[in-house]
This record gives structure tokens, sequence and C-alpha cells, in this order.
């Protein structure tokens, strides 16, 4: 099992593209559904949607470089890099001096 592993660092390119598009629906609905579910203020907002709508592109790019560059540690910077931007950008919108 192992070498098999080793042998091919990434089988599911194997499969159809159906499989990709199941799990980067499937998974960008659950990174959205968990980002939204910390902030229970949105829920008498009218701002859910749009606010589920930006998470779940976020998981399916986040899917897609995946599917194409197969590295944990280059999702994980992108993910780092935008919520980096996303706290820039709120904190600038509630006033931080700089």
């Amino acid at each position: 099992m192992i070498s098999h592993i080793q042998g091919d660092p990434y089988a599911a390119r194997k499969h159809n593209w159906k499989l990709y598009a199941l799990v980067a629906i499937l998974s960008s609905v659950t990174f959205s559904l968990m980002h939204i579910a910390t902030d229970p203020s949105l829920f008498t907002k009218l701002t859910l949607l749009p606010r589920l709508s930006e998470h779940f592109l976020f998981g399916c790019i986040l899917c897609s470089i995946f599917w194409f560059f197969p590295r944990l540690g280059l999702l994980v910077s992108i993910h780092v890099i935008s919520n980096l931007y996303g706290i820039l950008k709120l904190a600038s919108k509630l006033g931080a001096p700089w």
C-alpha cells in the first residue's frame, strides 16, 4: 500500500472531473457553513447569502488549486494570507490607527 502511494502521489487525478466537482462542491459548502456558523450575528442580517457565496467561492478556488497542485502547505499559505487580508480590511473599517 505504501509503495502504491509513493508511486502515485496523487491518485485522485485518475478520476474524472465529476468527482472533482462533487468534492469541490461538498467541501466548499462545508467550508462556508463552518465559517458562517462561528458568527451567529449573520443570521439576523441580510448579509448571510453574500457571505456564504464568498466562502463557497473561496472553497472552490482552494479545491481547484489542490487538484492541480496537491500541496497542503500551499493551501495553508493561501488561507493564511486571505485571513490576514480580511482582518486588516476589517480593522481599517473599524478605524485602526495605521
